[in-house]
């Protein structure tokens, strides 16, 4: 199910067809920043060294 503009708000968690959590960030129209959801990725590992 495909949602609505009028249906999605700044600063909510929405589940995607695809298993995945999105958090919208921002939305000007139709245009939408969100954060992607890392469910099931491998955790960050530090590759930076101090200098």
């Amino acid at each position: 199910m495909k949602l609505k503009e009028k249906d999605v708000e700044v600063g909510y968690l929405y589940l995607t067809s695809a298993n995945q959590y999105r958090a919208v960030l921002a939305m000007k129209g139709e245009f939408m920043i969100y954060a992607l959801s890392l469910e099931g990725t491998a955790p960050f590992t530090s590759t930076m060294h101090a200098i």
